[in-house]
């Protein structure tokens, strides 16, 4: 005998075992970026782009979200993520031309791959963009710059300025997404910024000789000969460890010019630190030569330019930089922004530190 066929109610409850319930669908299963966003307190895009592992998240937040999403579950979507990273990996056609305004094109060869332009090259081709150099001073006047970079189907734009800058450029800038990087004048730039962390650069670096057990640290961060936006968060990261610090510093900080050696070296003579911290690995050669022993008499650390064969300290994460640039310049392009924001933001990335011979652990 036949049996009877479910009734339309069993199977709306799922009382029928050979019916699965629409709840138990697997896809009602997976967990979403919006679930990971709660259990973080983020925001969805922010979730995105710490999962994708973008350095346009800082280091902090993405461990925290790819922590939350291991707890929770959280797989991609197969289909959704070969999309994605299609888009952003492919190397065929390039989806748009984007252009780097401020760089010098005559002195590219004798230039390192941050100046250059190079690395911001590689990072934009890996994203299926084409990058155009534009040195402004090739054209008759801003108007004709901006006419050029439009007519030629450009989209994006990364302002690059060679300190010092004297301003931005006045392009009709409602016409392209706009992204300014290691902007160096302390002159107003109304457009997103991807910077490295100055500020930060100085407080890892303490942190790193503290640990190493100096306790009488000079802090050094010393100035360009022109206004400069780095020097200042320096300097007020060291006047914050001037006051917050475990291990207070000496109490005098030194923020002459980089090329005045005789100031470093007095400073050094009257103070009598256990370690020095610098800009650059320079003022390490000015110790030497005045006839200090590194790190036999002091210890040495840059904030610039560190080495593992000559000098401790930290490395700027120029790839980075570039990654995070086109990472911010792509995300405008996508949604349709142009121009500038009401409420313009930086990016900045943390540098790398660099062990190397000029500290020792203290006993």
């Amino acid at each position: 005998m036949t049996p009877p066929a479910a009734g339309i109610n069993e199977i709306a409850n799922g009382s029928n075992p050979k019916i699965m319930p629409s709840s138990e669908n697997a896809m009602a299963r997976r967990i979403l970026l919006k679930e990971i966003a709660r259990a973080t307190g983020l925001s969805v895009s922010t979730v995105s782009i710490a999962l994708r592992d973008s350095p346009l998240a800082s280091a902090t937040t993405r461990r925290r979200v790819q922590r939350a999403a291991k707890k929770l579950g959280y797989s991609p979507d197969p289909a959704l993520a070969a999309f994605g990273a299609s888009l952003r990996t492919r190397r065929s056609e390039p989806s748009a031309v984007l252009g780097l305004v401020g760089i010098s094109v005559e002195n590219q060869k004798s230039e390192g791959p941050w100046d250059s332009g190079r690395l911001l090259n590689q990072a934009a081709a890996k994203r299926g963009y084409l990058l155009r150099i534009y040195d402004p001073a090739e054209f008759r006047c801003d108007e004709e710059l901006s006419e050029v970079l439009y007519r030629r189907g450009v989209r994006g734009v990364i302002i690059k300025a060679r300190a010092p800058a004297s301003r931005v450029p006045s392009l009709q800038w409602d016409r392209f997404s706009v992204v300014s990087c290691d902007w160096p004048s302390p002159h107003p730039c109304p457009f997103h910024h991807v910077s490295n962390d100055s500020f930060h650069s100085l407080m890892m670096a303490y942190e790193r000789v503290c640990d190493l057990g100096y306790r009488h640290i000079g802090l050094a961060p010393l100035s360009h000969p022109f206004p400069n936006w780095g020097d200042l968060r320096r300097l007020g990261a060291a006047h914050a460890l001037l006051k917050s610090a475990p291990f207070p510093p000496v109490p005098v900080i030194l923020d002459s010019v980089i090329s005045d050696a005789e100031a470093l070296t007095q400073w050094v003579n009257q103070h009598k630190p256990d370690a020095v911290i610098s800009l650059l690995n320079k003022s390490l050669l000015v110790l030497r030569k005045a006839g200090y022993r590194v790190p036999e008499d002091l210890g040495y650390a840059c904030l610039v330019g560190a080495d593992s064969e000559t000098c401790s300290g930290l490395r700027l994460s120029f790839e980075c930089m570039a990654e995070a640039t086109i990472d911010l310049l792509d995300s405008q392009i996508r949604h349709g922004q142009r121009g500038a924001p009401e409420s313009p933001y930086t990016v900045f990335v943390e540098p790398a530190w660099v062990d190397g011979p000029t500290l020792v652990r203290q006993p």
